[in-house]
């Protein structure tokens, strides 16, 4: 398959202003009930038990659904990159799972307990310090790397992608799934914006490996730029990855000089709104508990008087919202740890069993969640040495990047920024990966209402609905 080097998917503007909604809902109730019968898929399993328990949907209030509706307001935001684009118009349409083969629903399932076991080494080399990162930024990244690779070293960076369970699994199987899901999320929903862009610049008198050059291009869209490294060249990428990202990664390479030899860069970018927004005279100050136990001043939203219907999990470790973005292509899980447990155990208890959903229809819930805004970047060479990756070790001759063997050896480091911001409206985020090599049930049921407030460290994850894939996963032990 060909792929352009960027998908952007986006079509629609911000929600309109809280006096226009009761209009809005109107004109979309009968869209409504097509939207809520496609809801109910399950992130990894399901289970019916506690059937005793609410089930009760209520009609969520949806973006506009036509061209007119959704040009008479733009978006609220204090971004001013935010692109106008006029094409960008919501049409509603039902979310559209990706559909995945045996193999790769497999190795999808591999990768989320992969990035699970990412955010835990993360964590736990820094547990007090606010987390956020993209595994689909990430795990594209490498994944574009094991095809410059051969041997045991690509073997091995496979086993730490927990790919180990499918012995001798081929590049091609690999990339074809990458490209799947590039292309699923594509067809999704429209009225989300999620893009993906892959570049690599190196040397121009260093030719790349044929078969690597192809498998970019081909299963990756990726942008190449042969050129001659100077410092200027730092700011090239940079310009390249603020475009990429709407200008919420505006720094991602530090510095270039004359002896870089190539950087592989990933950006992506997602925007959406709330499937049920939050009404903005609902917010007010709260208090949040922050990871050192000191109380914080939040705005805290709510969904107020109205109670909504969301996917809720609740085990002897957490306690699990789930919201949906737009048509429910997209959610983002807000998972909040017990009382009697912590943030280490429930990274533990999904990273090892996945999310059990005890009520796959969803629940009644008054939600309690703060506004904030999340930055981080993280040098990932340690993090990943840290977890038996061998990919940077001076000693591994694995690589096949380059025409010239004598021009081939392990990368130097890898860098990774992300930037995420929800308030009542939806959630923006960013993220941009830099691997650089240089010379040195159905029933009718009775219900009650859930009080869920998270005014304590919690963690949380956007992922695509379907497949369960996490774009993005964070903890915020306080707010920014």
């Amino acid at each position: 398959m060909q792929y352009s080097a960027t998908r952007a998917v986006y079509k629609g503007k911000r929600q309109p202003k809280k006096q226009t909604l009761k209009t809005i809902h109107m004109k979309t109730k009968t869209t409504l009930l097509t939207a809520i019968a496609m809801m109910g898929m399950a992130l990894f399993s399901c289970s019916t038990e506690d059937e005793d328990k609410p089930i009760l949907i209520i009609d969520p209030v949806m973006g506009p659904t036509s061209p007119e509706e959704a040009d008479s307001t733009a978006w609220a935001t204090d971004s001013t990159d935010v692109p106008t684009d006029s094409a960008w118009t919501y049409e509603y349409r039902p979310a559209k799972a990706i559909s995945l083969t045996t193999e790769q629903q497999a190795l999808c399932q591999q990768l989320t307990t992969f990035s699970w076991q990412l955010l835990d080494q993360l964590y736990r080399q820094s547990p007090t310090q606010n987390i956020l990162f993209s595994p689909f930024s990430i795990e594209t990244e490498l994944g574009m790397i094991i095809n410059g690779m051969q041997g045991e070293g690509k073997n091995e960076l496979k086993a730490l992608l927990c790919l180990n369970a499918y012995e001798g699994i081929s590049d091609e199987a690999l990339n074809t799934f990458f490209a799947t899901m590039a292309t699923g999320i594509e067809e999704a929903d429209n009225m989300t914006r999620f893009t993906s862009s892959n570049a690599v610049w190196h040397r121009k008198d260093w030719a790349l490996n044929p078969n690597f050059q192809n498998a970019l291009q081909q299963d990756y869209g990726v942008e190449i730029f042969p050129i001659t490294f100077t410092e200027q060249t730092a700011n090239d990428i940079n310009q390249w990855c603020a475009e990429k990202t709407h200008g919420r990664i505006p720094n991602l390479v530090p510095k270039t000089t004359s002896l870089d030899v190539m950087h592989l860069v990933n950006a992506v970018y997602f925007r959406s709104n709330w499937k049920n927004f939050f009404h903005e005279e609902s917010t007010s100050k709260a208090s949040f508990t922050t990871d050192n136990g000191e109380q914080q001043t939040v705005d805290m939203m709510r969904n107020g008087y109205l109670e909504r219907e969301f996917r809720y999990a609740s085990t002897d470790t957490y306690q699990l919202a789930n919201l949906p973005f737009n048509n429910g292509a997209y959610s983002m899980m807000f998972i909040l740890p017990n009382e009697t447990s912590n943030i280490a155990d429930a990274i533990g208890s999904i990273a090892t069993q996945g999310i059990q959903y005890q009520h796959p229809g969803g629940r009644l819930l008054h939600l309690s969640l703060p506004k904030f805004k999340a930055t981080a970047a993280y040098l990932l060479k340690d993090v990943l040495t840290n977890m038996g990756c061998t990919l940077f070790q001076s000693s591994n001759e694995s690589f096949c990047l380059f025409q010239n063997p004598a021009y081939n050896f392990a990368p130097s480091g890898m860098l990774h920024k992300a930037f995420l911001q929800i308030d009542e409206a939806g959630a923006e985020a960013a993220a941009a990966t830099d691997t650089w090599w240089d010379g040195d049930s159905g029933e009718e049921h009775t219900y009650t209402t859930i009080e869920l407030t998270f005014d304590r460290p919690f963690l949380y994850a956007i992922i695509e609905q379907s497949t369960g894939y996490p774009l993005f996963l964070g903890y915020l032990g306080h707010v920014e």
